[in-house]
């Protein structure tokens, strides 16, 4: 189970960092004018140029960090959209199979009506307190991102699809069971 998690997360946080891939560069097409702007004033160049040797270093810096903002493995924004993803996706798991079991004993679904956020809040707090341990307790992801980027051919296209098949299985399941518990 530890293994098939974490393909799961490994080819989430691949997708995000495609998805995601230009993002910094967009945001550094926001900032555009702002750097403009800042440039004309010359206390902020003169400051550039000291730290940097020039504007074109800075800038080149100002890459960079946005590139290790975006697509840092343990920090970065596409790791969080991927862990998100990745608990929500057990978390509607979670809820589904609680469902499908208190529509069979009528007493379990009661609880699930009555407090029906706190019962959502707390199948998603135990499905992150599920994928922490297992895959991010002591960064055993790190090790398993480095067995994962040498994976080629089909076998890595198995894995995406599994991938795919989890997430989008995770939503329908959950949907699934919460239209089926009220019926």
């Amino acid at each position: 189970m530890k293994i098939f998690l974490n393909i799961i997360y490994y080819f989430l946080w691949r997708f995000m960092a495609v998805v995601g891939g230009g993002s910094d560069k967009f945001i550094y097409f926001i900032l555009s004018p702002f750097k403009w702007l800042a440039l004309k004033i010359p206390i902020v160049r003169k400051r550039l140029i000291r730290l940097y040797g020039s504007v074109e270093n800075a800038e080149k810096e100002g890459m960079k960090a946005m590139d290790y903002f975006n697509n840092d493995k343990d920090i970065g924004l596409n790791t969080q959209c991927a862990n998100g993803l990745y608990v929500s996706s057990s978390g509607f798991y979670l809820i589904g199979i609680y469902l499908v079991v208190a529509h069979y004993f009528k007493g379990l679904l009661v609880f699930f009506d009555s407090y029906t956020l706190a019962v959502i809040l707390g199948f998603f707090g135990i499905a992150a307190i599920i994928t922490h341990f297992i895959t991010f307790e002591k960064k055993a992801y790190k090790k398993y991102f480095k067995e994962f980027d040498k994976i080629k051919g089909w076998q890595r296209f198995v894995y995406k699809l599994v991938t795919f098949v989890f997430v989008i299985g995770a939503f329908i399941f959950g949907g699934w069971a919460m239209v089926f518990a009220n019926h």
